[in-house]
């Protein structure tokens, strides 16, 4: 059996790993912010609950392991920088994201030296950790709460790209106090920014040229980021402590930047360690949090904290808003909706895990007990009452009109550009193909790159145009993926408002209430389709009269009642035909051969 020297750190970290993730489970299942379940399961875990985690156990080790996992974390936010996110931004965000981060820093920091006997190092860092939102906790109060797209793009946006901005003013911060006081004090400084920086962009640069040049065989790369990664900390650190975590954050810049060819698959293999990561981290650390730090936190505290709330959000938003075309019920709902989220906590532990902060303040835990009571209040309140002042202020879209439609080829072209013209509705393509992608882009689509076989997957958290999505068709040749894709959307969306091409089978049959509405069954496969779209076989046309004549090749595929789409037309029992709208039709023009159908004229490809 092992000792307690063994047994107790080991059972912590293993706690920490299993309740860290099931939790996160949770959190994603139920669309609840992560940080609230990991908070109240550290401190349920922890030596004030059921002392399943030790911290104090682990030593020194709890410092290496959160360093370590803090760097991961910080090199997969450099990945997930968005230039072009930035570049498309509306003038609100970029203001955001450069008038906003210096008002929030320098206001906090000011607010912290008016009520707290801090020195101005102390203050500064303190103020650079709540600049962040973090999508962490922005993307389930999103999804809960359906504000109009406008409020949801720049909240969305805010989250996503002020991340990175964030940790890296809170890195400067800190490795100004990680260095020695005195004359030295810049040098040193410097010092730390020079190495941090170089490590950063030649590691970074490596791990692109390894990539680009296909050293790393295709099985391997995501072992070689991750390990490529955990070196540039460790190296960075070997050669200037404290530095190794902005080197592995501009690491992860750079291959955010330079995008090489398989930087998703590196980013999605990373986000599966970044989450294993986060749970376990802030199981650990959550589990030091005890109730007299905040209880010496006091009134100056709590006052602080709601400074932060009502005076220095308000005030970021007035100055990054104004002079733009937002009324003051948007203006309001941005100042009261700004929770801080996961990195700001990680950050704000391992900084006093550092022991740099010691010197500099009579509480060398201040800068965590700050952090985690803006952390605490603006969620629970934030987040408890965001959605009511949404409806109250006449700001809440209940009803989801925006479409998904899985297949870039002509034929989801055709039918994405008319639903859009027709009813005004959002419509975005997805597809695995990326020249069908960047054909659909090229014609002023909204097209995405990528798997929609899942509606939770990592790379739809960062799309904010999906949170509108309230159909999705299925489009493609393979039945079972588009059964896959409706069975999976169905359970977000509702099974009725989920659509698939398919063949008429006893099986089709059978799982129709768990797969969503067959359409166009007895046409040829959507590739086939496009491709006579294409070759000028058939054709799609758009009237205003409804028509379904069986002496004309002609087959109705999709009308609209107002804002509302109708799928298949035809296969509606007793359709009212007055209700229609404009429909598209899809209208044979030349013969073709359908390889499955055999040779025949396009009167079986334009009419059932």
């Amino acid at each position: 059996m092992l000792g307690d020297e063994i047994h107790i750190p080991m059972m912590s970290i293993v706690t920490a790993i299993f309740v860290g993730v099931m939790l996160l489970v949770i959190s994603r299942r139920f669309n609840i912010p992560g940080i609230v379940l990991l908070l109240i399961g550290g401190i349920v875990c922890g030596p004030l609950g059921l002392q399943l985690v030790d911290p104090t156990s682990l030593g020194q080790g709890l410092r290496v392991i959160a360093s370590l996992g803090i760097g991961l974390i910080l090199f997969e936010g450099g990945l997930t920088l968005d230039v072009n996110g930035y570049s498309s931004a509306s003038n609100v965000i970029k203001r955001l994201l450069s008038v906003g981060v210096l008002v929030t820093w320098l206001t906090t920091t000011l607010a912290l030296l008016l009520i707290f006997d801090l020195s101005i190092s102390i203050a500064l860092v303190s103020g650079s950790l709540v600049i962040v939102t973090g999508p962490t906790v922005i993307a389930p109060l999103l999804k809960r709460i359906r504000v109009t797209k406008r409020l949801h793009n720049i909240l969305h946006w805010e989250g996503v790209l002020i991340d990175p901005i964030g940790v890296f003013v809170a890195l400067l911060c800190f490795e100004w106090i990680a260095t020695d006081s005195g004359e030295t004090a810049l040098i040193n400084f410097g010092l730390r920014v020079i190495v941090g920086l170089a490590f950063g962009l030649i590691g970074g640069m490596a791990v692109y040229y390894a990539e680009r040049t296909r050293f790393v065989p295709e099985n391997m790369i995501n072992v070689f980021a991750l390990a490529s990664a955990i070196f540039i900390f460790g190296m960075t650190e070997a050669v200037l402590n404290e530095a190794g975590l902005l080197a592995v954050t501009v690491a992860g810049f750079v291959l955010g930047v330079m995008q090489p060819v398989r930087l998703e698959q590196i980013r999605e293999f990373k986000a599966e360690i970044t989450d294993l990561l986060i749970g376990t981290l802030f199981i650990l650390l959550a589990s030091r949090l005890s109730f007299d730090q905040f209880e010496s936190f006091g009134i100056r505290g709590l006052c602080v904290v709601l400074i932060v709330m009502f005076i220095v959000r308000p005030l970021n938003i007035f100055a990054c808003t104004f002079g733009s075309d937002l009324n003051w019920r948007e203006k309001l709902f941005l100042s009261w909706v700004a929770p801080r989220g996961i990195v700001a906590a990680s950050m704000a532990s391992i900084f006093v895990l550092s022991g740099k902060l010691a010197a500099d303040s009579p509480d060398p835990r201040f800068i965590e007990t700050f952090v985690y009571s803006v952390i605490i209040a603006t969620i629970l309140l934030q987040g408890f009452t965001a959605g009511w002042l949404a409806r109250l202020l006449g700001l809440y879209e209940p009803v989801r009109r925006g479409w998904l439609i899985v297949g870039a080829h002509p034929l989801g072209c055709e039918i994405a550009r008319f639903i859009n013209g027709s009813t005004g509705a959002d419509v975005i393509l997805i597809d695995t193909n990326a020249s069908a992608v960047s054909a659909a882009q090229d014609e002023g689509l909204t097209a995405i790159l990528g798997d929609a076989r899942s509606p939770d997957a990592h790379d739809f958290d960062e799309l904010s145009d999906l949170h509108t999505v309230g159909h999705v068709l299925a489009l493609t040749d393979n039945e079972d993926l588009n059964t896959l894709v409706c069975r999976e959307w169905g359970l977000l969306l509702g099974p009725q408002n989920v659509y698939r091409w398919g063949r008429i089978t006893t099986r089709s049959i059978e799982n129709k209430s768990a797969s969503g509405v067959l359409v166009w069954s007895d046409l040829p496969k959507p590739s086939l389709i496009a491709d006579a779209l294409s070759q000028g076989a058939v054709s799609l046309f758009e009237s205003n009269a409804y028509q379904d004549d069986a002496n004309e090749t002609r087959t109705p595929i999709v009308s609209v009642s107002g804002d509302r789409v109708v799928m298949d037309p035809p296969s509606i029992p007793n359709v009212n035909v007055e209700a229609f709208g404009r429909t598209l039709y899809l209208k044979q023009e030349l013969e073709v051969y359908d390889s499955e159908l055999n040779p025949t004229s396009t009167q079986e490809i334009g009419k059932r």
